[in-house]
């Protein structure tokens, strides 16, 4: 099985539920919650979400050990995506290309 790996950046949770729900994924109701969606989601098994929520720019430091420079927020909900299929359409106008990804599946 070969996997895709996409990022994507949504203005916050609200606009990434919208995009789940209208790419057609089910909701998990009731007592068992899957791990790593906050409990809210259970996707099929041909797809893996990494729900980033804030991601930062690294803070900066001189030799000494004193911050130069503080982490600083970047603007969005970010959520990394493996896919073992096509990318459903509803994704395609969140996705972005980092040039250096915050953070990746190993």
């Amino acid at each position: 099985m070969t996997w895709t790996y996409t990022f994507h950046r949504f203005t916050n949770r609200a606009a990434f539920d919208a995009v789940y729900d209208a790419a057609g994924f089910k909701r998990l109701t009731g007592a068992t919650i899957p791990l790593g969606m906050n409990g809210r989601m259970a996707p099929p098994e041909t797809v893996v979400f990494d729900v980033c929520e804030t991601l930062h720019d690294p803070a900066e430091y001189n030799l000494q050990g004193v911050m130069t420079k503080p982490a600083v927020a970047l603007t969005g909900f970010h959520v990394n995506v493996a896919w073992t299929g096509e990318m459903p359409s509803a994704f395609k106008a969140s996705e972005v290309f980092p040039t250096v990804p915050r953070r990746v599946f190993a």
